[in-house]
């Protein structure tokens, strides 16, 4: 009797995550993100995938989470925290079943007026 083959292991399929309000996600210090995620090799809605929105080098940790709609969009709302490292971030990870994707954007702090004088 000969062994089994051995099954190739499927590697994860890509989700592409797109912010649809780049530059207007940001009001004060409240974000509102709107989103999509599509699987990259068909393009269709990665409905129902979980998506986690997170500062990195943040005061407090800030994680918020929602669930893709069957289109695929996601809309995730946090007030942001104050940021203390030089490289923080806003990083948006989506993962359903055998796919994920993750979007990065690097975060300044504005920095604090001159006194007047």
């Amino acid at each position: 009797m000969s062994p089994a083959p051995a099954r190739a292991t499927t590697a994860a399929r890509e989700i592409a995550v797109e912010m649809l309000n780049p530059r207007t996600w940001l009001s004060g210090k409240h974000a509102t993100l709107y989103l999509v995620a599509r699987f990259k090799e068909s393009g269709t809605p990665a409905a129902g995938a979980r998506i986690v929105a997170r500062i990195t080098n943040a005061a407090e940790p800030t994680s918020v989470d929602a669930e893709a709609s069957a289109d695929g969009h996601a809309r995730v709302e946090f007030d942001m925290p104050r940021l203390t490292g030089e490289d923080a971030a806003l990083v948006i990870e989506a993962s359903a079943r055998d796919a994920c994707g993750q979007l990065r954007f690097a975060l300044r702090a504005k920095p604090k007026a001159p006194a007047a004088g």
